[in-house]
Formats: C-alpha cells, sequence, structure tokens
C-alpha cells in the first residue's frame, strides 16, 4: 500500500494498493453551527436545567473544569495557581448531548434563552476503521463496505436532498416550478437566470431590449443560461438559494478572450461578449453577440487587414473639418 495521509491518522488517505486506487475531493463544508436554545429549569436534570427540542425536556449536562492561571512577577516559570470560579470564570462547562456534545456558549435563565454550538469534531467517529478498511479491499465491493464507516455521511445526504425537495416543491419557489414534485420539473434555468439591467428600466435592460431580445421565459424574470458560483464561467449569486430568485444575476464575465501564442505565427484571438457592437436601442447588432455569450460559444477577433477585409459590413472614415 502506497500513499498519502495526514498528521495523526493511522492509515492512507489518499493512495492506492494492489487492486484499488482511491482518492478525495474537496469543498465547502458546514464544520460549526450556533443554535438558540429554549431552557427551562429540570429538577431532574444533573445541571437543574433542560432544553425543549420537540416538547420533549432535554438535560442539560454540567462538565466540572479548573482553569489555571500564571502567576506573574515573582521569576518563577509555569508557577499556576486556581482561578476561583466567578464572574466570566464558570464553576462548571453547560453541554448540549443534541449538539454533538456542544458548549452552552451564553446563557439568560431568566428568559430561558442558551446560545450552544455544534462541531463536526464534538462527535467520536470512525473514520479510522473506514481507512483500515480501505488498505485491505481487494474488489469495489469491499471499498464500499468500508465507506460506510464514515460516520452519518450518507444520513447526511439523504436528508439535505429531502429537505431540498420539499423546499423546490414549496411555495417559496412556487413562481419557477408550480410547487411539482416531478424532479423532470426542475430544470437549472428556471432557477439559473441572467437579467442584464439598465440604469434607465425597461425597455432598455435585456431583456427586452427594445424588442430585439424579447424575454425567453413568460413566467419568471431573465435569460436561462449556465455558469456557477466560483466557476471559470462565473455567476454572481449566492451559492444558497432560498426562493426562485437567488439564482437570478445581473453581471457576469464582460469579456471571454482565448489567444493562444506561438512564436512566429499569428494566431487570431477569440472572444465572446454579452451584447453587441451597437449602442442604439433597436439597432439590429445591439445584441447580436449576446446570444453567443449565452452558450459559452466565441468568434474570432479581427485585427490585421486581411483579417478585417474578409469579415467587414461597412467602413467609415474620419477626416479632418474645413
Amino acid at each position: 500500500m502506497t500513499g498519502a495521509a495526514f498528521a495523526g491518522i493511522p492509515g492512507v488517505v489518499l493512495g492506492h494498493n494492489r487492486w484499488l486506487s482511491w482518492g478525495s475531493t474537496t469543498n465547502y463544508a458546514d464544520l460549526t453551527d450556533t443554535f438558540q436554545e429554549r431552557v427551562v429549569p429540570d429538577p431532574g436534570s444533573p445541571s437543574g436545567l433542560s432544553t425543549v427540542h420537540r416538547r420533549q425536556r432535554e438535560h442539560v449536562i454540567p462538565i466540572p473544569q479548573v482553569f489555571r492561571q500564571n502567576i506573574l512577577g515573582n521569576s518563577v516559570p509555569d508557577d499556576l495557581s486556581i482561578v476561583p470560579p466567578g464572574g466570566p470564570v464558570p464553576p462548571v462547562t453547560l453541554i448540549v448531548p443534541r449538539r454533538s456534545q456542544g458548549p452552552v456558549l451564553d446563557l439568560d435563565v431568566q428568559n430561558g434563552v442558551a446560545i450552544s454550538v455544534q462541531f463536526v469534531g464534538f462527535e467520536a467517529t470512525r473514520e479510522g476503521d473506514a481507512l483500515c478498511g480501505f488498505a485491505e479491499s481487494r474488489s469495489l465491493d469491499d471499498f464500499r463496505r468500508a465507506l460506510q464507516f464514515f460516520d452519518g455521511r450518507d444520513l447526511l445526504i439523504l436528508r439535505s436532498l429531502s429537505e431540498a425537495l420539499e423546499l423546490l416543491a414549496g411555495p417559496a419557489f412556487e413562481a419557477a416550478f408550480g410547487r411539482s414534485r416531478s424532479t423532470g420539473d426542475y430544470r437549472w434555468g428556471r432557477l439559473h437566470r441572467i437579467a442584464f439591467e439598465h440604469p434607465l428600466g425597461d425597455p432598455f435592460g435585456v431583456p427586452p431590449a427594445g424588442g430585439a431580445f424579447p424575454p425567453p421565459l413568460p413566467d419568471v424574470a431573465g435569460i436561462p443560461t449556465d455558469g456557477g458560483w466560483i466557476s471559470v464561467d462565473a455567476a454572481a449569486h449566492s451559492v444558497r438559494a432560498f426562493d426562485a430568485e437567488s439564482f437570478r444575476f445581473a453581471h457576469g464575465p464582460s469579456v471571454r478572450w482565448i489567444q493562444e501564442v506561438d512564436v512566429g505565427m499569428h494566431r487570431p484571438a477569440r472572444v465572446a461578449f454579452p451584447g453587441g457592437v451597437s449602442g442604439v436601442l433597436g439597432h439590429p447588432d445591439h445584441v447580436s453577440l449576446l446570444p453567443g455569450w449565452l452558450t459559452n460559444d466565441d468568434f474570432a477577433l479581427a485585427f490585421r487587414g486581411p483579417d478585417l477585409a474578409r469579415v467587414q459590413r461597412s467602413v467609415t472614415r474620419f477626416v479632418p473639418g474645413p
């Protein structure tokens, strides 16, 4: 078995054995969440307090802690003394078991409110068993059996998928999907749309561009297009959507330019622009280049005389006045 590991992990994270190779992907993950808890007095709880979850009381657990401080000014290294509880120094740390044993950060007993935090590293997991299983795998089935020890991964993915589907079929996305529960109706372009807004408003914006580019969707604003957040084909929207307008955006790459450099040879640049060569509303060239930009098509940009002669439509000459 050969590969790479992280410090403290007893196994190969990225590597291969005689039969299989495995790797990983990276993504932006939500590692920490904070929660506002409802807290009530509870004589049966070890701390005398419980949180309320779905009308059920759940004990808040006290964990005794001792804080020490270094005595300054006596020239004795590591001369520690115990800091007595009081003021900002609590006698215990309160734990909310539901939050992966996360601590209470702030507590208002009088109003029955607490702030707790949940972190993915607070709970024990079996990733070590998974890595050992990877190393011993001789088939894809073996690897799949080892993968199940990444605790909670599949359940979390399925739960997130279920919540997303419920959201798409609900009132927040009714404008785009009409509360449909058919995944065949969930088209990316119904959400991911661009609308080129103009400071003067309609009809100068695109669509409608004075009628030159009519709205392609009759019931939602904007033009369906591809692209995404933090991608080469950038789109200026959030990674999360809470309604049918959250993925609609108003600007993207204004110029896409491709240039191949070769010594001694001229290779024309290829470009894409989200507009046209005319600023006159209603002119045929006002938005003539936009369809290519929307579909990631490009065209050769002519600079030299022979190249210009092949593609020119008209020539305007500027001469000194009398």
